[in-house]
């Protein structure tokens, strides 16, 4: 087993390969944590690092997005992953490739603002009177509200009412009392696995029955 040069962090190994075990080229594999990324090569094969509990992320035009909690670096030292065929509209995890062609749109319109400069990356030390225009205090509130926005977005395509229902029985006022007491956070969704997302409405569900029995 390679090891990296951080104290802490692994190398893990191994291939990428479609249901019909041929394996798959150009996959975008992801650590979540670092931001860490690359490409698995013609033999499907990749090397990335990682640390003990962090989250990889597997994604290929046309297929379904594969996430993995690692939850020992160092074992095992190889992994063969599947990837299997995404359906039309539909993701893992809801209607997320409606929601990604919705915000394309609206990054279309409105992506000349939103992707601009931020107030973050302006050093305020060295910031000309003139940055601190009306205009420029617009972009950025801008930017905040349109994030915010995005981040509800999400959580409404990924908790969705159709998915909800399936796992709880839940219909009418009881479905919609339970949604938005249990509303998970963008933070939680867009770091979780399919199994983590799935569980967390199992229990909350459990914790709503025994609610409603008091």
């Amino acid at each position: 087993m390679l090891h990296s040069n951080v104290i802490g962090q692994s190398l893990i190994k191994g291939k990428v390969v479609d249901s019909n075990w041929q394996t798959l080229d150009s996959v975008q594999i992801s650590n979540i944590h670092s931001r860490e990324s690359l490409l698995t090569d013609t033999s499907g094969s990749f090397n990335l690092t990682v640390e003990d509990g962090q989250l990889i992320q597997l994604y290929r035009k046309g297929y379904k997005k594969l996430r993995l909690r690692i939850a020992n670096a160092q074992e095992p030292t190889y992994y063969v992953l599947t990837l299997e065929k995404s359906k039309p509209l539909l993701d893992v995890k809801g209607y997320l490739l409606a929601y990604e062609l919705d915000s394309l749109e609206y990054d279309r319109i409105y992506g000349v603002i939103v992707n601009g400069e931020r107030i973050e990356d302006v050093d305020m030390r060295s910031l000309p009177l003139a940055a601190l225009s009306k205009q420029n205090r617009k972009k950025w509130a801008f930017q905040k509200l349109f994030a915010k926005w995005q981040s509800e977005k999400y959580i409404d395509y990924v908790f969705n009412e159709e998915l909800v229902k399936k796992i709880t029985y839940l219909k009418g006022n009881d479905l919609r009392r339970f949604m938005s007491s249990y509303r998970p956070s963008v933070n939680f969704l867009r770091s979780s696995t399919e199994y983590e997302y799935l569980s967390y409405i199992k229990r909350a569900y459990q914790s709503f029955v025994k609610e409603e029995k008091y």
